[in-house]
């Protein structure tokens, strides 16, 4: 398999080309898990994918309130958003390996047992009724109760909840993210309890239906799993499973009807992109089309590597990606009556590229002014 075959592959797979999907759990729920560390970022990677970009935002944000996705840290230690039904699994399979990654953290910061079993219940109490507090609530909460929340201590205490399965993040009040109890905001009795293996295997249908071509390394990065994990869950749906290679390494994908069919029936991921579908898009940082795999090589391409280098981690960058591969940085700065999108490529494309990056920073405008 050619590169090019790959990323063409992988946009229609990642639904950047192709068909879109009609709603933000649709979105969600197709590739398993989505980064939101980035809020306002992370509802523009849900919109891009959806059939109408444009009230991306407002749907997203419909979602989370009405408890169909959950924003929460299932794996990496950072935030994403994933389906409300897949929570717990989630926390239960990936969560105990990132607790383990920021144990000699917790350490050096004196969250030990007595301050966890105290703060939880602290939180519990105040959050219980179906109450939601800010962040910084809870801090002052906590601080009220003589545990310090400063030098991170705050974030790390609710992160060690969270993964015990007390807390998620819940509907914004105003421009302020909630925390909210997870069995109150969506009660246990509506998830399913996979046995390990049936959740290996679901996490690797997901993330080779919506990232494939993939390695086992970009499946283990994405998840946060051992790579010996990785290569087990890919072995649990082997015949639901293509192989390819490229240049000696074996990469795998979602096959047949799978590929075409996601999780709960979602719709065809449609023909690889045609002339007139768009050849350009801003992505924003931590999309899951540059953080979906640890191998980066295939869209960050050699010639433009050492200005992508100088600008620090790829994955904290707004890109501007064409025919696949990045050409470019974006940002946005705002002014009285709206925002100003500007670009930094990384070489002089012709006249055509242009308008295709016109034409995608005035997607982006429409969804900011929505």
């Amino acid at each position: 398999m050619t590169h090019s075959q790959i990323i063409d592959e992988r946009l229609t797979r990642q639904r950047l080309t192709g068909s879109r999907m009609s709603s933000a759990r649709e979105v969600v729920a197709h590739f398993g898990a989505m980064q939101s560390q980035d809020f306002q970022a992370a509802l523009w990677a849900v919109a891009l994918r959806i059939d109408d970009a444009g009230s991306g935002a407002r749907r997203v944000e419909q979602a989370i309130a009405e408890r169909a996705i959950v924003r929460t840290w299932p794996m990496r230690g950072t935030l994403h958003f994933v389906p409300a039904e897949d929570v717990r699994w989630m926390l239960e399979l990936l969560g105990p390996r990132a607790l383990a990654s920021s144990a000699s953290l917790r350490r050096r910061l004196e969250i030990d047992g007595p301050v966890l079993s105290r703060s939880r219940k602290l939180v519990t109490d105040a959050l219980a009724g179906g109450h939601a507090l800010t962040r910084g609530a809870i801090y002052r909460l906590l601080e009220g109760a003589g545990i310090q929340t400063g030098g991170g201590r705050g974030l790390h205490i609710l992160f060690h909840l969270a993964h015990d399965g007390l807390l998620c993040l819940g509907a914004r009040a105003g421009k302020q993210h909630t925390v909210v109890l997870l069995d109150e905001w969506t009660p246990a009795s509506r998830a399913h309890r996979p046995s390990r293996e049936e959740a290996l295997a679901t996490l690797a249908r997901r993330y080779l239906g919506a990232h494939g071509p993939a390695t086992a390394k970009d499946f283990a990065w994405w998840t946060g799993m051992r790579l010996a994990e990785a290569r087990e869950a890919i072995a649990l749906v082997r015949s639901e499973l293509g192989r390819v290679t490229a240049e000696g390494v074996e990469l795998w994908s979602r096959d047949g009807a799978e590929r075409a069919r996601g999780d709960g029936g979602a719709a065809a991921s449609g023909p690889v992109a045609a002339a007139s579908e768009p050849r350009a898009f801003l992505l924003p940082n931590y999309d899951e089309y540059v953080v979906g795999y640890t191998d980066r090589s295939l869209i960050a391409v050699e010639t433009h590597r050492a200005k992508l280098d100088g600008r620090g981690n790829i994955l904290f960058m707004n890109t501007v990606v064409l025919d696949g591969r990045i050409v470019g940085t974006w940002r946005k700065t705002p002014r009285r009556d709206g925002i100003d999108i500007s670009t930094s490529l990384f070489a002089t494309l012709d006249g055509a590229a242009r308008r295709e990056i016109d034409r995608a920073a005035e997607r982006y405008l429409a969804f900011a002014s929505s």
